[in-house]
């Protein structure tokens, strides 16, 4: 009695659940901006045929009943998909990066179920490696042995899957590679010079490569370990002219700080006050959403030398944008929380930049244009509007970014910078610039 029942029960089974067939995963790779189809080389009747994307297993396409049915997969894909109505087979047009992963097509009919998967894998196009000669930084004390090698260095940007080989005619001679996107890979040979093979730097992944073929006479130019040595008399000459170019900096210097001092002293100016609200100013309704910039307009082309431009904000009156064009003078006020590190002031027009701008920021602003006769006055009553989240489709799967080291990256194109003499001689330079400003601050301050 108890094996009819288990008899009847896997029966059952059975009936409801179809018969499995196996599990088959294919491995499908194709480059950025082409089309792949997924094949079904079954004969088709009345089979119900679903696509599925990703880890969650997104149907994105359906037959049944000679119905097809496309879900949501705009939402991922685009106007990208196309499926066979006669033979179920499902093909994407300018895939992109981002549609990488696995594919699970079930077929599911009254013999029994169906199912497969596909593992597509999209490449980026590769670029083409950059050979660079590399020199060291502590260059060795022996240049016998190191004269005669030229140390070369193969890199390539932002790749991923991908290896990096020296061929030495044409055969591989070192090699490293990389699985997750990685912002450099680099792999370095040595080459004496007296060396006649051809070597070439080969990037290359599971669809296509690039090669970048050395040139020795182009690449393996001497490195300037050791710097050019430098004469008694190129030294001094270099000084001196360093001495007199400083020399005439400073005088200049000095001599429009203290001409623009007599004249502020001798102009004895008192600027007009800024009083608003008067009759005649001009009132206009700026609309601005949350994170966007505005520009707050003078509506003159160029500020005179009489000139003085102010901002303000608030009914206090606020001041947050200054220029003074006769003292050379040009102020932004922005301890206020509220412009911290967004007001721009364009020093030849006087307009008002607000970058980023807040729903806090939204008020009257003000404006006064005064020289030594009259002033003008303008007024914006700014409205930021707060803006409206879009719709964010959620990614099924991206390529992981995430960034892993090649021991070869040390390797860096470095040229030591100079020979002992030059260094003294930059450094004398220096000490004369330094006294040279030293003598205009204490001047300045005795003054």
């Amino acid at each position: 009695m108890q094996k009819n029942t288990e008899m009847w029960r896997l029966l059952f089974l059975v009936c409801v659940t179809g018969v499995f067939g196996p599990d088959e995963v294919k491995s499908v790779s194709v480059m950025e901006g082409d089309s792949v189809t997924l094949n079904i080389t079954e004969t088709l009747t009345d089979q119900q045929i679903v696509w599925m994307f990703g880890p969650r297993e997104t149907r994105i396409a359906e037959i049944f009943k000679k119905s097809i049915d496309m879900y949501d997969s705009n939402e991922i894909f685009g106007d990208r998909l196309k499926l066979d109505s006669q033979t179920g087979s499902l093909t994407i047009t300018n895939i992109k990066i981002t549609h990488t992963g696995l594919y699970k097509l079930q077929i599911i009919s009254n013999r029994g179920n169906l199912q497969k998967s596909f593992r597509v894998s999209v490449y980026a196009p590769l670029p083409v490696p950059v050979i660079n000669r590399y020199c060291p930084q502590n260059p060795p004390s022996s240049k016998k042995s190191s004269s005669l090698k030229c140390i070369l260095l193969c890199s390539v940007l932002n790749v991923r899957d991908v290896s990096l080989s020296w061929y030495k005619e044409n055969h591989s001679s070192l090699s490293t590679s990389a699985s997750d996107l990685i912002s450099k890979i680099s792999l370095h040979l040595d080459v004496e010079y007296q060396d006649t093979n051809t070597y070439s730097c080969v990037v290359n992944n599971a669809i296509t490569k690039q090669a970048q073929h050395l040139n020795m006479n182009d690449v393996c130019q001497p490195c300037s370990d050791f710097g050019r040595s430098f004469s008694f008399t190129e030294v001094v000459v270099q000084l001196v002219l360093s001495a007199l170019v400083v020399v005439a900096i400073v005088a200049i210097v000095v001599y429009d700080i203290r001409s623009r001092r007599v004249e502020a002293e001798r102009s004895d100016i008192t600027l007009r006050p800024c009083v608003f609200g008067v009759d005649g100013d001009e009132m206009k309704s700026v609309s601005v959403m949350e994170g966007d910039s505005v520009t707050l307009h003078t509506d003159i082309t160029e500020i005179l030398n009489n000139h003085q431009i102010l901002w303000m904000y608030g009914s206090q009156g606020i001041h947050i944008a200054q220029i003074i064009k006769w003292a050379n003078l040009s102020s932004i006020y922005d301890n206020d929380e509220r412009f911290r590190d967004r007001l721009k002031l364009d020093s030849q027009t006087g307009s008002l930049t607000i970058t980023n701008i807040r729903i806090t920021n939204s008020g009257l602003y003000k404006l006064t244009i005064s020289n030594y006769k009259d002033a003008s006055y303008k007024r914006f009553n700014v409205t930021v509007y707060e803006k409206v989240p879009e719709k964010v489709p959620e990614k099924e799967e991206s390529p992981s970014k995430n960034l892993t080291a090649v021991d070869d990256n040390v390797y860096e194109d470095y040229t030591p910078c100079c020979s002992l003499t030059e260094t003294v001689s930059r450094l004398a330079i220096s000490a004369v610039v330094g006294v040279a400003t030293l003598t205009v601050v204490i001047f300045e301050l005795s003054s």
